[in-house]
């Protein structure tokens, strides 16, 4: 199973093993992409052609990075939780999980995605590039999806299989997402579409924040007066699925409203000509809808009103 990698590492011992809320990992790595946005951003916006250079320059250069680590360290492809060593599962997540380095790929792709929405939105988009497209979604989701079922069962990859994953899996993942959400807000998305403008999503979204905060510490409990094994089955593993989900809701609807909303109002007397653009409705292109900017629905798109599902850019 471990494929001689049954050494522990000192790297392990430091860091992640560290921190009280381990998940909250993303947030310190979203604001060091947060601060190099500004470096692919302006040049995006006045040359784009450069824009592009540098968003592919970065991506290539931590991939490069990951290649290079995932060899010297001799780690897996990906975090797999199933293994006999949890010190060895420790160090990936302390020299690569929690680094932002690996997501650089996926962040490029996030804001070439909001590139393209802002400037061609009302592309004529032929079917056989559309085809593609999904075809090229689907199959970069999938293989990242169940590329590491048979790992996770200890049939470990080879080397190579090793580095190409672990280069390529995350931004692979998110090309799949920016085209999901690329063909819907050009209102392509059929029922796709109709299924993610659902308004029973609008609560949930907001209530996200305190439910990626609360959902760890729910799991902690839950484990730890477990006095007993828990036996795995689909269906154990669904119902306990359902009640993490349910509780955790609950909790965040809670904690939005003693902590996250009356914060969200403190922005709006601070700061109110702010809340207030935020608010403003903008006019659509062929100047006859108008829609908020921050819920873009029933969008006038080829002369057919279509469904675009909220999207924060």
């Amino acid at each position: 199973m471990m494929d001689g990698r049954t050494n522990i590492h000192e790297e392990s011992r430091s860091g992640s093993l560290s921190v009280c809320l381990l998940h909250t990992w993303y947030i310190a790595s979203d604001l060091h992409l947060y601060f190099i946005a500004p470096l692919i951003l302006i040049p995006l916006y006045r040359w784009p052609v450069i824009g592009f250079l540098i968003m592919l320059v970065l991506t290539v250069a931590c991939m490069g990075i990951m290649a290079a680590v995932t060899i010297i360290k001799d780690f897996y492809p990906t975090l797999l939780y199933f293994t006999p060593n949890e010190e060895f599962t420790h160090a990936i997540c302390d020299l690569v999980y929690f680094r932002p380095y690996p997501h650089m790929g996926a962040y490029c792709i996030g804001l070439a995605l909001g590139y393209f929405v802002l400037n061609y939105r009302k592309v004529n988009m032929k079917p056989v590039v559309q085809v593609l497209g999904w075809c090229a979604a689907i199959a970069c989701n999938l293989a990242v999806l169940y590329g590491a079922f048979e790992w996770n069962r200890g049939n470990l990859p080879s080397r190579v299989v090793d580095v190409v994953y672990a280069m390529f899996h995350r931004t692979a993942w998110a090309f799949g997402i920016a085209w999901l959400i690329f063909i819907c807000i050009t209102g392509r998305g059929g029922l796709i579409n109709r299924f993610l403008s659902w308004d029973f999503f609008i609560p949930l979204g907001r209530l996200s924040y305190s439910a990626y905060i609360l959902h760890f510490p729910v799991l902690w409990v839950r484990n730890g007066i477990r006095r007993e094994r828990l036996y795995f089955h689909h269906y154990d593993i669904f119902y306990e699925f359902l009640a993490t989900l349910i509780l955790t809701l609950c909790l965040s609807v809670t904690f939005h409203l003693l902590f996250e909303a009356p914060f969200l109002n403190l922005e709006e007397v601070w700061f109110p000509k702010k809340s207030k653009s935020k608010e403003k409705e903008k006019k659509i292109e062929n100047g006859t809808t108008i829609v908020p900017v921050a819920k873009m629905e029933n969008v006038l798109t080829n002369g057919h009103a279509t469904d675009v599902f909220s999207v924060r850019l």
